[in-house]
């Protein structure tokens, strides 16, 4: 026999009071529909716990137009389903209802070449004006790549376009400045994720100080560079927004083919080192020292005490990257632990030493028939063109054997 306590627990079950049962009735709804609208994606969000699938709803916030920054967009989850503010989600495009990268890939997506990486976004806002919870996304379009404290740092973010419009350059007197304000938007990477951004294989961008330099741009050949004079990590909490102005390039600190500024010192010297618990890619990746064989064909030396640099004589190199559409750059550096050289020297010597590029991840390396250069060693070092894997080993001169 139903009591009429049974039936009050049971309509309680659905909620205590008329608002609360017709809101678990639209949350059930939703539920059940939420993969027949056409809006649906299936999208793959970064947590505190690694990458996940997970279902949402991808929908217009305003109308894109070329007189303005690209728009941010509404990404809806299933009801009671929510990320913080900063997090990374890679949203299928047009082209194919699955994002364009699988298998392995989906360890570490991330890690992957910069131009396999168009379909990523991260959390800029949310909105709880309705009575489903939305977030604003913005589209990441460029990797932002600084030094801090000698250690490389990378974040992807959106380089945005600032409200004022400026000269591009300003003349007075005496003196000729850059003067081009624009702006970008990078995910609070720490307020995200935490500590375990370490295990995650990404950087702090806490680490982005006032007059940090960044390298933005499309155009090897001039290259525009800009220095950050304001940050905001308020509003909202979870998104960094930089002010930053047009500063001048330095040659002989900034790398203009990996676009980092600060990258050497001002000897040229390589000044960077891998940050703490790096991605497992860029420790796999090893110069390796090779041999000609009678075949001609190149295979490892294995043989440490022949491992070296003989005068008038080709020695081989191999630098085996994970993926093939990238590419390798080499450096050579002569060794001076006890600043025994002036710059003039260490040029010279550098000079002697002939690298050669076999292919994408061979090379040889010729000392000149100097004497002066027996003893001598040099830093062999190799860095694809994101800056991802990084490999370097010490090299001697010796006499042919």
């Amino acid at each position: 026999m139903v009591t009429a306590e049974m039936y009050k627990n049971y309509l309680s079950s659905y909620g205590s009071n008329l608002a609360q049962v017709k809101k678990n009735q639209s949350d059930a709804i939703m539920n059940n529909s939420f993969t027949a609208d056409a809006q649906y994606k299936r999208v793959y969000i970064l947590t505190k716990d690694g990458w996940k699938w997970e279902d949402a709803k991808y929908q217009r916030h305003a109308k894109l137009s070329i007189l303005k920054d690209a728009v941010d967009y509404y990404l809806q989850f299933r009801p009671k389903v929510h990320y913080p503010i900063g997090s990374y989600v890679f949203v299928p495009d047009d082209t194919d209802f699955d994002i364009n990268i699988s298998g392995h890939e989906l360890d570490n997506p991330l890690s992957l070449p910069d131009e396999r990486i168009t379909q990523l976004w991260f959390i800029v806002g949310r909105d709880d004006a309705n009575a489903f919870v939305r977030y604003n996304i913005l589209k990441c379009n460029w990797k932002f790549q600084w030094i801090y404290d000698n250690k490389l740092y990378k974040c992807w973010g959106s380089n945005r376009s600032a409200n004022s419009y400026t000269s591009g350059r300003w003349d007075d007197q005496y003196t000729s400045s850059l003067d081009n304000l624009t702006a970008a938007w990078l995910p609070d990477i720490y307020y995200a994720y935490g500590n375990n951004l370490y295990d995650l294989g990404l950087s702090d961008d806490r680490t982005i100080m006032h007059e940090q330099r960044f390298m933005l741009t499309n155009n090897i050949l001039d290259p525009k560079v800009y220095q950050v004079t304001k940050i905001i990590d308020l509003n909202p909490s979870g998104v960094i927004k930089l002010s930053i102005k047009q500063d001048e390039l330095n040659k002989k600190v900034d790398n203009v083919q990996l676009r980092i500024c600060n990258y050497y010192k001002g000897s040229g010297d390589q000044k960077t080192e891998i940050i703490q618990k790096p991605q497992t890619m860029i420790t796999s990746s090893q110069i390796e020292w090779m041999y000609l064989n009678d075949d001609g064909e190149i295979e490892p030396l294995l043989d440490r005490s022949k491992q070296f640099l003989y005068i008038g004589k080709n020695s081989y190199f191999e630098y085996k990257l994970p993926y093939a559409d990238l590419t390798s750059e080499w450096n050579i550096s002569l060794v001076d632990k006890n600043s025994e050289y002036t710059e003039e020297e260490k040029s010279y010597y550098e000079g002697l030493i002939k690298l050669t590029v076999m292919d994408n991840v061979t090379i040889s390396l010729k000392p000149g028939k100097a004497h002066s250069l027996i003893g001598k060693r040099f830093n062999l070092s190799a860095i694809d063109n994101n800056g991802d894997n990084h490999s370097s080993i010490e090299v001697e001169v010796q006499l042919d054997e």
